[in-house]
């Protein structure tokens, strides 16, 4: 009965409680656990982003707080909307806890929900009968809420700090910062450029360049490495193999690798001690180590406010995502373009959508008569949420010449990472993660480096260097597979990843092209077998320093030589924070496009902490 009493101060607490278990377990507890289970995926500190979720937590609770102390004259409503609340939350906990289904890796292709129907059953029998059974035993539930609600909120705060202790606590690598003051600066004497292309397969590349033969022109003096392999699926672990040569086995803290694999032989460190300029533009920060020093940057104030502002509304979606049921989880993935994340794109870019250049962003100008001038200009549409065209359109207005030094640059793309949404005239277009799309958003990729080769050629400075244009890996994705054959079924019939081989196969084969300084002509074809683990080498025996990696330069590889080369992949959240998920591993000897020439080597590297 309503009988117009104000709430006692024994209810006004559990209604607090109430509203602050599940406001906190949607917006603090899970992302915390998201954010420290994959502490190496985000750009930003751990506590920058709690922070930011630490006061988004208290305003909704202090308006869901107000708004439930309006209705709280009215006892029977009160008390039904608090033990709604108390319920929710405890779902929330539940199935961001216990019922944490597996839909795979999101990647950027689509999950097939009817795959899952089971799960979805499970998730609407489960809510609809806890939701109901909250309305209409609203009286129980308000007298254990309160109860309920502490013990939950304890349970979860010593889940998140156990977490926050296994946790590596050094995370210097988030603040480090690529040298803007000459990252587009090159050498008229020697320059040495990476440039890679995130997840271009070998492949894609070829049916691109066969169907455009004014692309395939714009690669002067570059061979095509087509019976390529890459050191391994995952980008953090590639990125490392390409730069030191050397292969990531878990047997010790990932970070610890790179740090040590880049400060005791790497190839910028030994282009450093040889006084080039050195550049890094990594996407993944905890794929290099950027001071040889070996001192931890002390970092920078944030600026990018907008790039914060992104990926805290990806930590969020990821986080409805994994809380809510499964016929909630549809509307939040949307085909992985995501809710929060969606909203926030709209808003944080709303005044840009027309191109317009924000935050010192520089505007290029049409006199650089480029043989994609009109691509370029389309590009400046992407501008600024679109990472490929913001660095080509700075590279194009701010590059020159620096004096009295020679240069290293390592610049990485975007390429044809899921998700697509570029075509092939650099213009703005969600693509669906298909075959053909990726060969869409490739060419336009191609354009992007066709202009990075032109402006080069307008500067003076093509000639005198050695540029690889790589994939850090292939695709495999979607479609996305390299020559399956019944021979392939008898690869992956045990151990963590059954089934996955044609996946890991065309992972494992990336594009890669290399010029040699001073080299002119046609694109040329190669079949030698090389690996992305070579390109250290390559780089030493072409400019003849006294260095050595393991590896072999590409251009001593013979096509028809036996060799074999090691490739390692991966898939999956880490067993251990400290460590990658198990790494199975495999011998290529042959066309890498070929299943005979692959086979298993037996080894399979779980995380070892001791």
């Amino acid at each position: 009965m309503d009988d117009g009493t104000p709430a006692s101060k024994k209810n006004t607490t559990t209604i607090f409680l109430s509203v602050s278990l599940f406001v906190l377990s949607l917006f603090l507890f899970t992302p915390a656990r998201i954010s420290i289970g994959n502490f190496m995926e985000f750009t930003f500190p751990f506590h920058e982003s709690m922070l930011c979720f630490l006061a988004v937590s208290l305003v909704l609770i202090l308006i869901f707080f107000a708004a439930v102390l309006l209705v709280s004259r009215h006892q029977k409503t009160c008390r039904i909307i608090v033990s709604m609340l108390t319920v929710s939350a405890f779902l929330l906990w539940l199935q961001g806890n216990i019922l944490v289904w597996q839909y795979g890796v999101l990647d950027g292709k689509d999950i097939e929900w009817d795959t899952f129907i089971n799960y979805g059953i499970i998730d609407s029998v489960l809510w609809t009968a806890l939701i109901a059974f909250a309305i209409f035993k609203a009286d129980l539930v308000f007298r254990i809420s309160r109860f309920m609600s502490i013990v939950l909120i304890i349970v979860q705060l010593i889940s998140v700090s156990v977490l926050w202790f296994s946790m590596p606590k050094d995370q210097s690598f988030k603040r480090q910062e690529s040298n803007t003051d000459t990252l587009h600066l090159y050498s008229e004497h020697i320059n040495v450029i990476v440039l890679v292309l995130d997840t271009f397969q070998s492949d894609i590349f070829q049916d691109i360049v066969m169907e455009n033969t004014d692309l395939e022109a714009s690669f002067d003096g570059f061979t095509y490495f087509r019976n390529s392999l890459a050191g391994s699926d995952g980008t953090v672990v590639s990125i490392p193999n390409m730069l030191t040569a050397n292969n990531y086995d878990n047997s010790v803290p990932f970070l610890d690798f790179v740090k040590t694999s880049f400060l005791e032989n790497s190839l910028p460190k030994t282009l450093k001690e040889y006084s080039f300029s050195v550049d890094l533009l990594p996407m993944l920060k905890p794929s290099v180590y950027t001071d040889f020093s070996g001192i931890a940057p002390l970092g920078k104030k944030l600026r990018d406010w907008n790039a914060f502002f992104e990926e805290q509304a990806y930590i969020a979606d990821l986080s409805l995502f994994r809380s809510l049921p499964q016929f909630m989880k549809k509307w939040v993935y949307n085909h992985q373009r995501w809710f929060i994340s969606g909203l926030a794109e709209q808003y944080l870019y709303a005044e840009s959508s027309d191109g317009t250049l924000q935050n010192g962003e520089q505007e290029t100008s049409g006199s650089y008569n480029l043989k994609y001038s009109r691509e370029l200009e389309n590009s400046k549409k992407l501008l600024p949420k679109h990472w490929d065209a913001r660095f080509l359109n700075t590279m194009v207005s701010m590059s020159g010449i620096i004096e009295n030094t020679d240069v290293f640059k390592f610049i990485h793309l975007n390429g044809i990472h899921l998700q697509l949404r570029m075509n092939e005239d650099l213009l703005y277009e969600v693509l669906d993660p298909t075959r053909a799309n990726m060969k869409r958003q490739g060419t336009g990729v191609l354009k992007m480096a066709a202009i990075f080769l032109e402006r080069l050629k307008q500067m003076g400075v093509y000639n005198n260097s050695l540029i690889f244009i790589v994939g850090d890996h292939g695709s495999g994705v979607a479609g996305a597979t390299i020559n399956i054959s019944p021979y392939g079924d008898n690869f992956n019939k045990s151990g963590p990843y059954q089934g996955n081989f044609k996946t890991f196969k065309a992972a494992g084969i990336p594009l890669i092209l290399v010029k040699r300084m001073n080299a002119t002509g046609e694109l040329r074809t190669s079949d030698a077998p090389v690996s992305l683990l070579d390109i250290p080498q390559t780089v030493v025996e072409e400019l003849g320093l006294d260095a050595e990696f393991p590896g072999k330069s590409m251009f001593l590889v013979e096509e028809n030589e036996e060799r074999e080369r090691i490739y390692r992949a991966f898939v999956g959240p880490q067993e251990d924070v400290d460590y990658l998920a198990p790494i199975i591993e495999y011998s290529v000897n042959g066309f890498s496009w070929d299943d005979t020439s692959w086979r298993e080597t037996g080894n399979i590297y779980y995380a070892n902490p001791k």
